[in-house]
């Protein structure tokens, strides 16, 4: 992947869109490196139908355009981590840490570190925090509501997959790809 940062934020970010030319020669003539970057596998169902996706930042549950909290649960691998009332659940790659879970209040991870990142979004405890977990964990996150309403939104690298139905769940695991980032030194 070249990033060409078209707005305000980019940490991945190679080139502006002024400097295009000048880096596609430099692609064209190999004086690039390629960075390696974990990715995460997100499978399970939502609305009713399988669905499996890859993820360079985070896989977010979230109250969608709802104003109410969700109520979801966490495991890593058959552990029940927590149960969460938020408004939402962010997992993130290292990457992802100074992305959406950054926003979230969550940490900085450096980017060559193998974990996940499970951050809450405003949770409605003092005590729920982010969590930082062994990236070679299956992290399951599931609606758990004592009454359904609609909206709730899986999202992945910030782009809504499906609206969610009680009870269904997702699991997060390292995806067997990584990202490749070009750099220019």
């Amino acid at each position: 992947m070249l990033g060409v940062n078209l707005g305000r934020m980019g940490f991945l970010l190679e080139t502006q869109p002024g400097e295009l030319a000048e880096a596609l020669d430099l692609l064209k003539t190999g004086k690039y490196e390629l960075e390696r970057r974990m990715m995460l596998r997100v499978e399970g169902e939502c609305s009713g139908r399988r669905i499996c996706a890859h993820a360079t930042n985070e896989v977010s549950i979230s109250r969608g355009l709802s104003q109410r909290m969700i109520a979801m649960d966490a495991y890593v691998g058959d552990m029940l981590v927590d149960h969460y009332i938020a408004d939402g659940l962010v997992l993130s790659s290292p990457t992802g840490s100074t992305a959406y879970s950054l926003s979230a209040g969550g940490p900085i991870i450096a980017p060559d570190v193998q974990c996940f990142l499970l951050n809450p979004i405003c949770p409605h405890t003092l005590t729920s925090r982010p969590i930082v977990l062994s990236a070679k964990e299956r992290v399951r996150l599931k609606i758990h509501m004592k009454e359904m309403r609609e909206g709730i939104q899986l999202s992945v690298d910030g782009q809504a997959v499906c609206e969610m139905r009680n009870l269904e769940e997702v699991s997060i695991i390292r995806s067997p790809h990584d990202a490749l980032l070009v750099r220019f030194g």
